[in-house]
């Protein structure tokens, strides 16, 4: 069940290239993930998971690592590209949501502050980031064996989505300190991905591929 480097290539080209869907999508889960940081309970959990499925946001990660380990410097560059770009449509997207939630009183800035997943965000414990860490070696390997319609369920547990989204919403709000923790959030995640996505795409190649991909 490992896909061959050339066909995980492919797919992660297709997956994260910039065109209108890609852009709409990572834009539309921003908006999604939204509506979650302003409730609690059950339709927090909902939207964390709905953003998860809507936005694309591993594959383009997942080619950075990718192309470090195998060398493949311009799949490591065209990932960085589509990273920089997909989620600067997903953080503006949060921040426009959060705006007219809050014009229209349906949140406040103190509500959206006290959050507790804004809270776990803004200050994870060591069990947020094993919790992290593991979806993003999960998402890896889902990634290099056919199984990513998995995909969603390493996103949720990395909470990427929402960091960016959180950070979009904290400028929105005017809270500077809130946004740079978002941001320092997306970064341990990313982060995360890297570390995690070169020592998966290292161990196959030393275990089943041994030979690097056709150009």
């Amino acid at each position: 069940d490992e896909a061959l480097w050339e066909e995980a290539e492919t797919g992660l080209r297709h997956q994260s290239q910039i065109t209108a869907n890609y852009l709409g999508l990572m834009a539309l889960g921003g908006a999604v993930a939204a509506t979650g940081l302003v409730v609690e309970s059950t339709p927090q959990a909902i939207s964390v998971v709905a953003a998860a499925i809507v936005a694309p946001g591993f594959d383009p990660l997942a080619k950075i690592p990718m192309g470090l380990a195998l060398r493949r410097w311009d799949v490591a560059r065209a990932g960085l590209v589509s990273v920089a770009i997909g989620y600067l449509a997903l953080t503006p997207s949060a921040a426009l949501v959060f705006l007219v939630l809050s014009w229209t009183g349906v949140t406040t800035i103190e509500e959206f502050v006290g959050n507790s997943q804004v809270q776990e965000l803004a200050d994870p414990t060591l069990r947020e980031v094993l919790l992290s860490a593991c979806g993003a070696v999960a998402g890896m390997v889902m990634m290099l064996s056919y199984r990513r319609y998995l995909i969603p369920g390493a996103l949720v547990a990395l909470m990427i989505i929402e960091a960016a989204a959180m950070a979009g919403m904290a400028l929105a709000a005017g809270e500077p300190a809130l946004m740079y923790e978002g941001l320092e959030r997306f970064g341990l995640d990313v982060l995360l991905i890297v570390a995690g996505g070169v020592l998966v795409v290292l161990l196959k190649q030393t275990i089943f591929h041994r030979r690097a991909p056709i150009v």
